[in-house]
């Protein structure tokens, strides 16, 4: 056999546990990327139904909810008041 022929067919020999080796690794860390990927999704999923449940704070969302939908409600009568005074404006200037 060729000299160069046997380096060459060792080196694929030794290449190929450490291949193995390197691909088993890669498959160990993969599965524990995956596993704190779906840890870290279910914490911060309970962690946000826990703040969204906590009483005080869904409390304080509600009043400020009622207080927003009472400043646009009245928000929108000065509007009209404001558009009717308009049109009323108008409608004395042509005369």
């Amino acid at each position: 056999m060729n000299k160069r022929y046997e380096n060459t067919f060792i080196n694929r020999l030794i290449a190929v546990p450490f291949y193995f080796n390197l691909l088993k690794e890669h498959n160990s860390l993969q599965t524990k990327y995956d596993t704190l990927i779906d840890q870290t999704k279910d914490e911060v999923f309970s962690d946000i139904l826990q703040k969204a449940s906590e009483p005080t704070e869904v409390l304080r969302y509600k009043a400020e909810n009622k207080r927003l939908r009472k400043k646009i409600a009245a928000q929108k009568i000065v509007m009209a008041d404001l558009l009717k005074e308009h049109k009323s404006d108008k409608k004395h200037k042509k005369t």
